[in-house]
């Protein structure tokens, strides 16, 4: 067996590596492959209760990478919006204090979309519904306990399936490692959006 750290040879019962004194790993097979190796010797009994184990495992680990998958699509997301607002600046040099000037020039103006009904879809396939929530868009407030409904000027509710496709929920800090849920809300500011003050959006997007 070799150091992973340095690669020289050692014996297997040693713990440390006498050459760079890392601790020595061992590969390990996850606790449900050892039980289907297990039961492989099982005769006729091995089939159906493979079958078993593979439907206990299976969902949690679709539900796993559907997760991980949407969580990268939603940062994604947020990105692209965030570099719209910033290239808007740049090119016309002002923030927009208008809710609709915001949402056409700060963002549909500066992504590639195509439009749907109350919003517009992405070219990876998200799709962001708007939902104007008062005519005039401030600056992100200073106060991180304000960011959401109370201070923004319009919603965001992000599908990164899109909105005809299941399961077509919205995430909660409660449901989102028990439930599988594909949609997200940020909250449209003059010169940014944001997610909302103690959000598991926030929490998604490692914003503190």
């Amino acid at each position: 067996m070799k150091c992973k750290f340095c690669g020289v040879e050692v014996e297997d019962n040693i713990k440390n590596c006498p050459a760079c004194g890392n601790k020595i790993k061992k590969d390990k097979f996850p606790i449900w492959a050892i039980v289907l190796i297990a039961l492989s010797g099982g005769g006729c009994l091995t089939l159906p209760i493979i079958g078993i184990v593979a439907a206990m495992i299976i969902p949690s680990l679709v539900m796993h990478t559907e997760s991980a998958q949407n969580k990268a699509v939603l940062k994604k997301t947020y990105s692209t919006l965030q570099q719209a607002y910033l290239m808007e600046k740049v090119i016309s040099d002002k923030y927009y204090s208008d809710v609709d000037a915001v949402w056409q020039k700060s963002i549909k103006s500066r992504v590639n979309y195509t439009d749907i009904n109350g919003g517009i879809k992405l070219a990876d396939g998200t799709e962001i519904k708007f939902e104007k929530l008062k005519n005039r868009c401030d600056m992100v407030p200073r106060d991180i306990a304000f960011y959401g409904k109370e201070t923004a000027c319009a919603r965001l509710l992000i599908d990164v399936n899109g909105f005809e496709k299941a399961p077509n929920r919205l995430t909660t800090s409660k449901d989102y490692r028990t439930k599988r849920t594909d949609q997200f809300e940020l909250w449209m500011y003059s010169d940014k959006v944001v997610a909302g003050s103690g959000s598991f959006e926030r929490y998604l997007l490692n914003i503190k």
